[in-house]
């Protein structure tokens, strides 16, 4: 595997790589990294950046003798044996990450996407597990059900799940992810109610408002969601997300007129759009849109 397929395996299928906050954000106050030790990470993490991965190395190595018990440094070397393609070096960095700093959270996400990549998803979802115990938030709560879900194991998932749900109010963005994985452990009422915080944020984005639909098509009743389709046509009159969400259901409904009316006012606002000339043809065959 080369190391770009190896990078975007662990940036699509297990999350974003970089997510390093400084050295300090998860130190005690009463614990300052040495000077030294900082001077040499900051050459590391710009070394890094622009792909010299020797003087990487070499920078990180240095700030391990200065600070021993600093978890971010072997989290940062990690990086570097990914970017070389070597997994099984970046595995035993988070690994010592973890080792030296146990409440370290970034430690266990970090090692948990490793193992997902290498195919070790229970081992995953314990690490994920530990994650969110010390609080990462909801990449570990989705990393840990997404882990289950991938093992055959849906029951575990929905355990969490369950659990996710006892968490109040979440931001809009936070709640569409865990919205997405009620969708696909079949609870599309949950999902939709989950969904609709980030399309009433962000009522042009087509994105969310198709992860919307979606869920809303597994529903019994839409007659909520077609009463919501119509507030966001009033609060976003010139997006046409709202109005592809307004023929996608009422095709569903058999209501000609609503589709009718939906086509027409997205004819009026972007005539030329490949979008709406796509949605007519699949709605005129009766197609999947």
């Amino acid at each position: 595997m080369t190391r770009a397929l190896l990078l975007l395996a662990l940036a699509t299928g297990c999350g974003g790589v970089r997510h390093i906050p400084a050295p300090v954000i998860e130190a005690s106050p009463l614990s300052v990294p040495p000077a030294k030790a900082q001077a040499h990470y900051v050459r590391g993490r710009l070394a890094l950046l622009t792909g010299k991965l020797e003087a990487a190395d070499k920078a990180f190595s240095m700030a391990r003798l200065f600070d021993p018990q600093s978890p971010w440094i072997p989290i940062a070397q990690g990086e570097v044996a990914l970017v070389r393609g070597d997994v099984q070096a970046a595995a035993r960095a988070w690994q010592e990450a973890t080792r030296v700093d146990p409440e370290c959270a970034t430690g266990w996400v970090f090692l948990a996407r490793v193992d997902r990549l290498r195919g070790k998803v229970e081992a995953a979802a314990g690490h994920y597990r530990k994650a969110r115990s010390l609080g990462y938030g909801w990449q570990a709560w989705a990393g840990e059900i997404d882990s289950w879900m991938h093992a055959g194991k849906p029951e575990r998932a929905r355990e969490v799940l369950s659990e996710w749900k006892e968490e109040a109010s979440l931001p809009h963005a936070e709640a569409a992810e865990r919205g997405l994985r009620r969708l696909r452990l079949g609870d599309p009422e949950g999902a939709s109610r989950d969904l609709l915080p980030a399309v009433r944020a962000r009522p042009e984005s087509l994105g969310a408002v198709r992860s919307w639909v979606t869920a809303v098509l597994e529903c019994d009743d839409r007659r909520a969601a077609l009463r919501e389709v119509d507030a966001l046509q009033a609060l976003a009159p010139t997006a046409t997300a709202p109005l592809w969400a307004s023929a996608i259901l009422g095709d569903a409904e058999g209501d000609q007129t609503r589709v009718s009316a939906a086509l027409k006012a997205w004819q009026s606002i972007a005539p030329e759009d490949e979008a709406l000339q796509t949605l007519r043809r699949a709605i005129k065959s009766g197609g999947k849109k």
